[in-house]
């Protein structure tokens, strides 16, 4: 079986398509991105190829070639895309990509989005990143009733991802922004917690949207100071959770 992933290029992305893959369900990738040819995707293709898995690479830089690439999908998954220039709006893509799999009879469309804390911000007057973001996901699923989407917490893993990689290279440099999410809190969860998630619904068809957290310490959260905190002892370090960047 073949298993299509929009902006499969992306961090978070890649990890997944590795879970996906362990079990021997998808014998093939078709991966959707507006960079699909870096060295990064070269890697987990080989990786993959050892297990007899292949990966079609599909550059999409635009709508006509994202409809063209979806085409004749069974099992399709999306998730946001990790670029900060030069790309479309991340919202306005997961509207348009739940409008085109609904038109093409994708049944089985599962988007899945991390809540992206990576100093994400927005320029409209009145209405924080936050409304956005939730007002995009309400108009994806109200055009597409029939996909699941899953609005995940900060994910982590051995591979890189969003939040958590900017963290740990903020660490090794001893700065990090002033005040850098002083206010929010996080319920971590694993990549592969949420493949699971990813693949549940995939296959068995099921609607919705739903949350993904941890909740291993009894739903616990974390304030930005602690998981800083938490890196920096992995890594040896203790200045900016005691002092400069986060008081």
């Amino acid at each position: 079986m073949e298993l299509t992933v929009i902006n499969g290029a992306s961090n978070i992305s890649k990890s997944v398509i590795r879970s996906l893959t362990a079990g021997g369900k998808y014998s093939k990738v078709r991966m959707l991105d507006f960079r699909p040819y870096r060295q990064s995707v070269y890697g987990l293709q080989r990786e993959l190829a050892s297990s007899g898995i292949t990966i079609e690479k599909r550059q999409t830089t635009n709508a006509s070639d994202l409809a063209l690439a979806m085409e004749g999908s069974e099992h399709c998954v999306y998730f946001p895309h990790d670029y900060v220039t030069m790309s479309s709006d991340k919202n306005n893509f997961l509207i348009a990509t739940a409008k085109l799999a609904k038109k093409q009879g994708i049944t089985n469309f599962t988007a899945c989005h991390p809540i992206e804390h990576d100093l994400a911000y927005t320029e409209h007057e009145s209405k924080c990143w936050v409304q956005l973001r939730r007002e995009a996901e309400l108009a994806a699923m109200e055009a597409n009733p029939d996909m699941a989407l899953l609005t995940t917490d900060l994910v982590f893993g051995s591979d890189p991802s969003y939040m958590f990689s900017y963290m740990e290279q903020a660490v090794a440099a001893g700065g990090i922004v002033n005040g850098f999410h002083r206010d929010c809190k996080f319920a971590p969860i694993h990549v592969s917690d949420v493949a699971r998630g990813v693949s549940h619904c995939l296959n068995n068809g099921l609607p919705g949207r739903f949350m993904l957290q941890g909740d291993k310490d009894g739903n616990k959260h974390y304030s930005a100071k602690e998981l800083l905190a938490m890196i920096e002892r992995s890594a040896n370090k203790n200045s900016m959770s005691e002092g400069n960047a986060l008081v």
